[in-house]
């Protein structure tokens, strides 16, 4: 997504189920005191984070893009 500078490719709906799931397994590392699944999580859950938010920027952009192409053929 960073290389190409597009959003295509990316499910923004599959990526907040992940996310959902690994503030879950950070929850459960907390239960059984576990330092390496609440650490490994943790970094997993912010890059879910960065990317979803990479995901958003490009598309307001994207469509930024395609409004001005529309209005100026």
């Amino acid at each position: 997504m960073l290389r190409r500078r597009s959003t295509s490719g990316m499910n923004p709906r599959m990526a907040a189920i992940m996310g959902v799931f690994q503030i879950l397994w950070v929850y459960y590392g907390l239960l059984i005191n576990s330092r390496p699944v609440i650490i490994w999580n943790v970094i997993a859950v912010l890059v879910n984070f960065l990317s979803v938010g990479l995901y958003f920027y490009f598309d307001h952009k994207e469509k930024a893009l395609n409004r001005a192409v529309k209005q100026h053929p």
